[in-house]
């Protein structure tokens, strides 16, 4: 199993560990002289927990025991374009210890800081029974980006930078063949954008004061995740903007699912001729 997929087995125990640990600290006595107010976000621990559980093991093990049986052997979207290309001047003479340091960020930097912060500023306002909900929704985003992202590669096998330039002879005696195709989206990029996005809005709902810290570190790791990975010549500019696109948009949507609201509601208007049926997601 290699570095970072036993990083992330290890980020989501620790934050099963952590949120049942919140869990566990006494409530707060409440004044009965006012109204209970509504929570910004709510879960069900044990259900989130089961399904990142679910999620993180079918992410690791697609990333690791059957990659080499599942991985596109050829690829079906081989060309590049004059954009991507004139970006790849980016790269670094060092692509090795680039993808390292690339490597130490996704998994190791921004999974800490987004956890970290998330929980310091739940502390810092007198809320840490609130983690119980926050830990969960951050890991669901987490995994939420890494299989989507694992999917997209699957699904459009891209070639990568690095591969496409070596003669043709030469691409099967790369390190990894199997990861030849999986270019496109960035996975670093993907899960670097959902833990930076997932973490700035489970803040800012919230109402927590360290909420711009978050944000800002979250997206500065973000941002150097993606220019490492064009740097190393392991993706194109491209998939690294499809990555940033897809991890900010399940880190914006994971927590907004979890905001309280009421069931779906099902309406019927009038229309001519009939009826139409109009499904209402408060």
């Amino acid at each position: 199993m290699s570095p970072r997929w036993i990083v992330n087995l290890a980020l989501i125990g620790c934050l099963m560990a952590a949120a049942r640990a919140s869990s566990a600290q006494p409530a707060r006595p409440v004044d009965a002289t006012r109204p209970a107010a509504r929570p910004a976000l709510v879960a069900r621990p044990i259900l989130e927990w089961s399904a990142i559980a679910a999620g993180g093991a079918l992410w690791l093990t697609t990333g690791t025991l059957f990659k080499p049986d599942i991985a596109p052997s050829s690829c079906r979207w081989c060309d590049s374009n004059a954009f991507d290309d004139e970006l790849r001047s980016l790269r670094w003479s060092n692509p090795r210890g680039v993808d390292l340091t690339s490597d130490v960020i996704s998994y190791g930097l921004a999974p800490l800081s987004a956890g970290g912060l998330v929980a310091l500023a739940a502390l810092q306002s007198g809320s840490a029974s609130e983690l119980a909900v926050d830990l969960p929704i951050l890991a669901e985003a987490l995994v939420a980006a890494g299989l989507l992202g694992e999917a997209l590669r699957f699904a459009t096998a891209r070639e990568r930078p690095n591969v496409h330039a070596l003669p043709a002879d030469e691409k099967p005696m790369t390190e990894h063949p199997e990861e030849n195709n999986l270019s496109f989206v960035s996975g670093h990029v993907a899960t670097s954008f959902s833990l930076a996005v997932a973490s700035g809005t489970i803040a800012s709902l919230r109402g927590r004061r360290l909420a711009p810290i978050i944000w800002a570190a979250g997206l500065t790791l973000a941002a150097t995740t993606s220019y490492l990975r064009i740097a190393s010549d392991e993706h194109y500019f491209t998939d690294v903007l499809g990555g940033a696109l897809l991890g900010a948009g399940i880190g914006v949507a994971v927590p907004l699912l979890h905001r309280p609201r009421g069931g779906p509601a099902v309406l019927v208007a009038p229309a001519r001729g009939g009826a139409s049926l109009l499904l209402v997601w408060p």
